[in-house]
């Protein structure tokens, strides 16, 4: 009979740490479902938006620059709500946070700014379609940058598959000069080609360094 309790007893400690782990990883997994919903609409909404304001008679990128940038404040809100509202951490927030952090997250924040300044500059002239898709060339410079500062190996299906969407999404960026509004010129076409390009190597580049 002890033998037998023992092992309900072993049994019943087993399930309760089963049930334990399971609870974090669906809460984590709806978090991450909640952040890529967040990041989807978020990206189709600021590049019709962007455009709109352009497009509408807006001429000022640096409007459009600080538009983009200037809702970091609202982190904080995230940031401290866990502790101060839901009370699910007794973690303080930033206890940890040197002066080294302090640099790290300015240099970052700086590379984000201009990176949200290259963008209005390409979107300012290109068509959106045009923009989104030259945009996915980042997946190339994550790679790249990956290898770079992460050490991260790359195995030969992951390097086909991004250099065959990137080379895609360029070509059918070139393609679709006719999508062209009236008035612009070529000279200004490739301002806005580079310029979102530019703005793919700089996220990819905040990115990698801050992982």
């Amino acid at each position: 009979m002890s033998d037998v309790r023992v092992n309900a007893d072993q049994q019943e400690e087993g399930e309760q740490q089963q049930n334990l782990v399971k609870a974090p990883v669906k809460r984590s997994l709806g978090l991450l479902i909640t952040t890529y919903g967040c990041l989807f609409v978020g990206s189709i909404a600021s590049s019709l938006l962007a455009k709109y304001y352009f497009v509408h008679g807006g001429s000022s990128r640096w409007v459009s620059t600080w538009v983009q940038s200037a809702g970091f404040p609202l982190l904080l809100g995230l940031i401290y709500f866990p502790r101060f509202v839901f009370k699910t951490t007794k973690r303080r927030p930033f206890t940890r946070f040197t002066h080294r952090h302090l640099l790290f997250s300015v240099v970052i924040g700086l590379i984000l700014g201009f990176n949200n300044f290259l963008f209005s500059w390409g979107t300012s002239y290109l068509p959106v379609s045009t923009s989104s898709l030259l945009l996915s060339t980042q997946l190339i410079f994550t790679l790249i940058l990956s290898v770079i500062i992460v050490k991260q190996k790359v195995t030969f299906s992951n390097l086909n598959c991004v250099v065959l969407l990137t080379l895609s999404s360029v070509l059918l960026a070139l393609g679709s000069s006719q999508d062209k509004p009236a008035g612009l010129t070529k000279t200004k076409y490739f301002i806005g080609f580079l310029s979102t390009i530019g703005a793919g190597l700089l996220f990819a580049t905040a990115m990698r360094s801050a992982a």
